[in-house]
């Protein structure tokens, strides 16, 4: 949810902090959300 609201409000450079502290780990272990999160980024 915070990463969709700094992506909407343009916030990009927050967003990706975000998504490398919180969904990158998330996704490494759960093959079928790596690459849905390679595509976004």
């Amino acid at each position: 949810v915070e990463f969709l609201k700094l992506v909407e409000s343009g916030e990009h450079s927050d967003a990706l902090r975000v998504a490398c502290s919180y969904l990158g780990p998330i996704a490494a272990n759960n093959a079928a959300l790596l690459k849905p999160l390679k595509e976004t980024l």
